[in-house]
């Protein structure tokens, strides 16, 4: 494993109240990494002692194994991009992007030479002489990126960078950006509350609650294998079913609910009390049937409250028999368009899932 950055202990207080606490994350060369949590779980106070804006009240921030902690932000080879452009309104895009480089004193050679290269990196040619209120949202962003990236640092932070972006600009955006930290492999720490973000550009997700990472792994490991019902939650859609009892058969682990519902699963016993668990399952990993599921899958009848229809996907909302609800996604239509099964309100059903399908998670 080749660390670029490594943080041991690290802990901010405001007063009282730890903003970050005791965190541990290692960040390996040319990775695009995400910090992922909801407001006030401390991502962007980690993002700012990693900048060198904020100091720790305790623990190491080391870059190539050197601690930064009382080296100042100008000093750091570490560029930070914000929510807010912050592009200079008289300056043209040549100029914003020069700003850094003049600073630092470079020629003028070198600096028209990488600002040359950078304006094609970010699809900006013949964008030069161009001022900020000349240009849309998604250029201004371009040309913000292009400012920080000219100065070749060995990380870049991005502060929520598409939040000010409508909907279709920000997509596409995503793809820009994931494609740009591949051609220029500079490691990139991306901040977000955004899970489609974090799940569609990083190679790994920290997942942030309370100051804390819940947990870390690749966008598979986060979506398909939650370590905590925290996890789950924050990543996209997930059904709960609250367990009483677990027993271990002959046919598989014997699921309990606090509802009565009882049903086989083939996940392991994890070694939890059964008062601290819940059983998980993705509404696209539960299937409605009118006829009885066969020996492999767990089948309960139930029948359709509502649908929330996406075009190509609905949500179904189904009650079973012993209060409780299911979330079940369920596809419109083929790849060719043809229709698939249709189902209506009020009508009773069989939600299905695979034995192998699901979570057990603690709180």
């Amino acid at each position: 494993m080749n660390n670029l950055l490594e943080i041991r202990g690290l802990t901010k207080l405001f007063g009282d109240y730890a903003a970050v606490k005791d965190l541990n994350l290692d960040i390996l060369k040319g990775e695009f990494f995400c910090l992922l949590g909801p407001s006030g779980c401390g991502k962007t106070t980690t993002l700012r002692m990693i900048a060198g804006f904020d100091a720790p009240d305790s623990g190491e921030i080391k870059l190539n194994g050197n601690n930064l902690v009382s080296v100042p932000p100008h000093k750091r080879n570490i560029k930070t991009v914000f929510q807010s452009y912050a592009l200079f309104p008289h300056l043209n895009v040549f100029d914003n992007i020069a700003f850094g480089l003049r600073m630092s004193k470079k020629p003028e050679v070198e600096i028209s030479a990488r600002i040359k290269n950078m304006l094609e990196t970010v699809a900006l040619e013949g964008f030069e002489k161009r001022f900020p209120a000349q240009l849309s949202g998604g250029q201004q962003q371009r040309v913000t990126l292009a400012r920080a990236l000219v100065n070749q640092p060995e990380i870049l932070l991005l502060d929520e960078p598409l939040a000010a972006l409508d909907e279709k600009l920000r997509l596409q955006m995503q793809v820009e950006l994931a494609n740009l930290q591949r051609e220029i492999g500079i490691t990139f720490i991306f901040i977000t509350h955004n899970q489609e973000e974090a799940l569609t550009m990083a190679d790994r997700i920290a997942v942030m609650d309370e100051g804390q990472i819940q947990q870390i792994g690749t966008p598979d490991d986060i979506y398909l294998r939650p370590k905590n019902r925290f996890v789950a939650s924050f990543i996209g859609q997930m059904n709960f079913i609250e367990l009483d009892h677990l027993e271990q058969t002959d046919e598989g682990l014997l699921l309990t609910a606090n509802t009565g519902l009882q049903f086989i699963s083939h996940l392991s016993n994890p070694n939890c009390e059964t008062s601290d668990l819940c059983f998980g399952i993705r509404p696209e990993q539960v299937k409605m049937r009118r006829e009885r599921p066969g020996n492999q899958e767990v089948g309960f009848k139930g029948v359709i409250s509502n649908e929330v229809y996406y075009g190509d996907s609905s949500i179904f909302i189904v009650h079973l028999e012993n209060d409780q609800t299911l979330s079940i996604m369920h596809q419109n239509y083929l790849p060719s368009g043809i229709n698939l099964e249709s189902f209506q309100e009020g009508e009773q059903v069989y939600a299905c899932w695979n034995k192998r399908a699901g979570s057990l998670l603690p709180e």
